[in-house]
């Protein structure tokens, strides 16, 4: 008989999302119910109970290739980032320390509670270890550990300000030639990389520094698809690829704040901002339930063809196209509101002009 080989099951980037979603809230409450062992020193038949039911088992998920090939594989980062952060915090302080290789501390401390306590011991080392395993998994998988926020001794100080990705980061996009971008980020990543090599004792610096390069190498991923993007505009219309050859190839010495040298637009009126909440009305007015069912990542790339904004800023727009209305001076976001229900209404779109103001019009 020949042998079949089994493929491995692969999911979409939302089914991946929500899957490692649930399992956040389960690592989230079950941390919260060891807490509660620990710290009052006894264990219950309703804590126990609680704890048989929840799945805390992580597993690394694969993108299937259609998203893969879309996306990259650096997209996996961002969401383990995005659905892990609520329960890497609790763990954190669960585990008295932001460095992953020395969680086995409080573990065993746990352990020896349990036994101590003598109530379903098998039944709640098995979970301890569940846990811990999966904590570890997680971190093997992604280093994540160390991008929990927790407060610095001042001896650590250096190597987090050394690696400060924030700040690196804003000196890269103030770099308007994608190519100089990237040698930017590529030397950012040899100066860490020889940093390790120095501090080769230090394993928490080291995976401090890690952590830095991972996030570079994300940069670098999403940079390097805006070259792509641009190659294909180059084939497609011989005067954008004039255009861009020449921003490219220019010194580029201007104070502007512009990251994508393939933006037309430079009135300083036409804000991303503006512009998500405009496509944002536009596109619900064709089909308002079919849009809420497409992935932010769709409409983003949509919105950045359309306006060669940058897509990291039209990406987090889209998160909350209104934001700022939800606090005390929503001022700037009733401007942006009001800047584009005039264009909607010299277009004679008066259904959107209508849903502008009232959106408007809850806030004041």
């Amino acid at each position: 008989m020949e042998n079949k080989q089994i493929e491995k099951q692969t999911y979409t980037i939302s089914e991946i999302a929500e899957r490692y979603r649930i399992l956040n809230e389960n690592f989230c409450l079950a941390i919260h119910i060891l807490s509660e062992i620990r710290d009052n020193n006894s264990v219950d038949e309703s804590q126990l109970n609680q704890l048989k039911e929840l799945d805390i088992e992580f597993e690394e998920l694969e993108m299937n290739d259609e998203e893969l090939a879309i996306h990259g594989e650096c997209i996996m980062l961002d969401v383990l980032e995005s659905q892990f952060e609520d329960a890497l915090k609790m763990a954190v302080e669960f585990y008295n320390s932001p460095n992953i290789k020395i969680w086995h501390i409080e573990f065993n401390k746990i352990n020896k509670l349990i036994i101590k306590l003598g109530f379903e011991v098998s039944q709640l080392l098995k979970f301890n270890n569940m846990l811990f395993s999966s904590f570890k998994l997680l971190d093997e998988y992604a280093g994540l550990s160390y991008h929990q926020p927790f407060i610095l001794e001042e001896s650590n100080k250096k190597i987090y300000n050394l690696c400060n990705f924030d700040i690196t980061n804003a000196s890269a996009l103030a770099i308007s030639n994608l190519k100089e971008r990237i040698k930017y980020y590529h030397n950012e990543i040899a100066s860490k990389e020889l940093y390790c090599i120095e501090n080769s004792y230090n394993s928490f610096e080291i995976d401090i520094c890690k952590g830095f390069i991972a996030k570079c190498k994300k940069a670098i991923d999403i940079t390097t698809n805006q070259l792509n993007n641009i190659s294909k505009f180059e084939t497609d219309s011989p005067v954008v690829a004039a255009t861009v050859n020449a921003d490219e190839n220019s010194d580029n010495k201007s104070s502007s704040t512009t990251n994508q040298p393939q933006e037309v637009s430079k009135n300083p009126a036409f804000t991303t901002s503006r512009q998500v909440l405009a496509l944002y009305y536009l596109l619900n007015e064709i089909d308002h339930k079919g849009m809420a069912q497409i992935d932010r990542t769709e409409k983003a790339r949509f919105i950045e063809f359309l306006t060669g904004k940058n897509y990291d800023n039209i990406y987090s727009a889209l998160s909350n196209p209104f934001k700022g209305l939800d606090k005390k001076n929503p001022k700037k976001t009733l401007i942006d509101l009001e800047y584009i229900s005039q264009y909607f209404e010299n277009l004679g779109l008066q259904s959107i002009v209508t849903k502008i103001k009232n959106d408007s019009n809850t806030q004041e």
